[in-house]
């Protein structure tokens, strides 16, 4: 007959097998990243945003989000630009993210390679701010619309900038 003092050690190396590998548990999730979209363009975008896992196999593994979004027109009153925010939309880990105007298939109006730079208790206080992505939609000199994509930064001392 086995010991308490027996049983008790099969079961934590039984429990600590379990977790071995698991950054977290799936009952405390880490934090989601989110969209923020600001158009300069004299007129209302239609825009496909894609977030890709660099990982995947194929296309279908890949794609963690992918959403057709409609971005509003400055507002002719106050020329301030329009405006759309999506939050929550994956947890924060890297992506490579890709803008497409329209219904474009072709090569994407930009893309930008994600690394999250606000991950919880990581070299920063608990004010950082939330894991985002800027959109930023505008017109070249020629009058050719493009996007630029920048993100978060919560410190200094990132290893990536």
């Amino acid at each position: 007959m086995p010991s308490r003092r027996d049983l008790l050690r099969a079961g934590g190396a039984t429990g600590l097998a379990a977790l071995a590998g698991c950054s977290r548990l799936p009952l405390a999730p880490g934090p989601q990243l989110s969209l923020t979209l600001r158009n300069e363009i004299d007129q209302e975008v239609e825009l496909s945003v894609e977030l890709l896992r660099p990982d995947g196999e194929e296309y279908s593994e890949a794609v963690v989000y992918e959403e057709r979004l409609s971005v509003p027109a400055p507002a002719e009153t106050t020329d301030l630009p329009g405006r759309l925010t999506v939050r929550d939309v994956a947890p924060a880990r890297g992506y490579l993210v890709r803008l497409r105007f329209g219904d474009a298939f072709g090569m994407p109006a930009a893309e930008y390679r994600y690394y999250p730079d606000c991950a919880a208790g990581v070299a920063h206080d608990d004010d950082s701010p939330e894991p985002r992505l800027f959109v930023e939609l505008l017109r070249d000199d020629d009058g050719t619309a493009t996007a630029t994509v920048s993100q978060t930064r919560c410190s200094d001392n990132s290893i990536w900038y």
